[in-house]
Order: structure tokens, then C-alpha cells, then sequence
């Protein structure tokens, strides 16, 4: 199993417009970031999970886990890896892991 970490030290943490992803604190190299890890030419690489740590304003800080093993319904585009991450932002976090969609899970840090 490969684990990728990125911190986005200016990206939000609560839902934001998809239509602004470079002004979201740049969650458009985020999406980019996890296309890359994730997608090959033919699927999905399944011994991959990735982490967003998301420390910008105005919620308190997020991680963002994503399990290439479990995950479905994303496509390699940085929209619809926002769309994503958006969902998984709307969910209230706690301490443990929550799931959002399948593959993607969201925790609070404190």
C-alpha cells in the first residue's frame, strides 16, 4: 500500500464554489494532486490511499482520506474530484473517520 500526503496550508476547509477552484486556496492543485496518485491510463490504482490535510480558514482543520481500493464514481478531472471533496467537506467531522461517498472519508482535527 502507498500512502501520499499533501497539506493544503491555505486551503479551506468547509464547502466551497467549484467554479473558483485556484481562489479556494488553491484546491485546484489538491485535485490535480490526487488525479495524479490515484488514476492510470486504464483505472484506478488500488494500492493507493491519499490524504488531503486541509488547514485553511474558517473551520478548524480537515484531513481528507482516500482509498484507492474503495473508491467509486470519480473521474479524473479536477471538477469532478471538487465535487468530491466538496461533499466530504459538507459532512459534519468528528475525531474518527467519517465515510462521505464511497472511498472517501473526512475527519476533524482538533
Amino acid at each position: 500500500m502507498r500512502g501520499f500526503l499533501i497539506v493544503g496550508n491555505n486551503a479551506v476547509s468547509d464547502p466551497f464554489n467549484l467554479n473558483d477552484l485556484p481562489g479556494n486556496g488553491r484546491m485546484d492543485i489538491l485535485c490535480r494532486f490526487v488525479a495524479q496518485s490515484l488514476f492510470i491510463s486504464h483505472g484506478i490504482r488500488r494500492d493507493v490511499e491519499i490524504y488531503l490535510l486541509l488547514l485553511g480558514n474558517p473551520d478548524r482543520p480537515k484531513a481528507i482520506k482516500i482509498s484507492g481500493r474503495y473508491v467509486k464514481g470519480m473521474n479524473p478531472d479536477e471538477r469532478s474530484i471538487g465535487g468530491l471533496i466538496n461533499k466530504a467537506l459538507s459532512i459534519t467531522s468528528t475525531d474518527k473517520w467519517v465515510k462521505s461517498t464511497p472511498g472517501i472519508f473526512v475527519s476533524g482535527k482538533d
